[in-house]
């Protein structure tokens, strides 16, 4: 999943001092904001201005005018850190689980790749490379988190629940690579992708990913813990 790093940014702050009151998760989110765009050399994060996506990503299915397959790589995300956010926190203090309802909106971002473009046209197949933008305006996640509360001797620390839906109004994809099919490839990719985010067809992918990558590798090596503390230390060195 693309989203990894950016994804696990952003749904940490929500909950990583889960007890205390949502005031104190909007200073997680401004601190979330300065370690993407300056990093936090000693827990090994790098800034992600822009983000570099290293793992391939792949798509297949049908535009209309044919059955394609698209692979997607040196990926870069250009915006990431230009949220804005609202969120309501739907347990009471002192809960046993703490739970948000969250939007996460961004008027604008951009993402380009390089690309492999295999074309299946009746009997006909054709490969071919180029280099595609995509630039999302007033796009937003919109969800749900569940958190168990940290340090109960009774219950596992974890992630219970992470529903993340994307939408966009607008997305504007272009195409490098196919010569005068170049507009009309980018048309259909670009509806394509859109109505994929706005009819839900992709599911929770998301959602699941996040959830996936919190417990795994932040909570179970106790890096969530090292953020906490490296965000209260800006917060009360800087008082931002």
């Amino acid at each position: 999943m693309w989203a990894l790093k950016a994804a696990t940014f952003l749904t940490l702050a929500y909950f990583v001092l889960g007890g205390q009151d949502l005031d104190y998760g909007f200073q997680l989110m401004k601190c979330a904001k300065i370690a993407i765009t300056q990093g936090i050399p000693e827990l090994n994060v790098p800034a992600h201005t822009p983000i570099h996506i290293r793992s391939n990503l792949s798509w297949s299915g049908d535009i209309g005018v044919a059955k394609i397959n698209i692979n997607l790589t040196n990926g870069v995300w250009y915006g990431l850190p230009d949220w804005e956010l609202s969120a309501n926190q739907t347990t009471e203090d002192g809960s046993t689980f703490i739970g948000y309802d969250f939007k996460l909106h961004w008027q604008k971002m951009n993402m380009s790749f390089d690309y492999a473009l295999t074309t299946n046209e009746l009997i006909f197949k054709q490969v071919q490379h180029g280099h595609m933008t995509l630039k999302w305006a007033d796009t937003a996640w919109t969800g749900k988190l569940n958190v168990t509360r940290p340090g109960l001797s009774n219950v596992a620390e974890k992630v219970n629940e992470a529903l993340i839906d994307w939408t966009v109004e607008d997305l504007d994809v272009s195409l490098t690579g196919l010569g005068l099919f170049n507009g009309p490839f980018a048309t259909a990719i670009g509806t394509t992708v859109k109505n994929g985010l706005n009819l839900h067809l992709v599911g929770n992918a998301v959602g699941d990913f996040i959830q996936m990558r919190l417990n795994t590798i932040w909570w179970s090596t106790g890096k969530v813990w090292k953020l906490t503390q490296w965000c209260q230390k800006l917060h009360e060195s800087q008082n931002y």
